[in-house]
């Protein structure tokens, strides 16, 4: 299955926070519009710069495109490509 990662980043001192808050929302749109098979988190890459992420299947990546306007894009592997964790 193909899936897409959106991206939307913050940065300043309060980016973590931001980011969090954000991915909230994106959880909300999520529920709301009934897109199931997404997949939402943060990532920090410096204390200064974060960002929250949606993996969405490739079906519903134009509404989240249209609605939600993501800054950067990247295809994902579907859950069935993923490796099994090595736990």
């Amino acid at each position: 299955m193909i899936m897409r990662r959106f991206y939307w980043d913050f940065t300043g001192g309060q980016a973590a926070g931001t980011a969090e808050h954000f991915r909230r929302h994106v959880d909300e749109f999520i529920r709301r519009e009934g897109l199931d098979g997404c997949v939402t988190g943060t990532e920090g890459y410096s204390p200064l710069h974060h960002a929250a992420w949606c993996d969405t299947p490739d079906a519903h990546a134009e509404v989240v495109i249209r609605s939600l306007r993501p800054r950067r894009v990247f295809e994902s592997p579907g859950p069935a490509d993923r490796p099994p964790d090595e736990g």
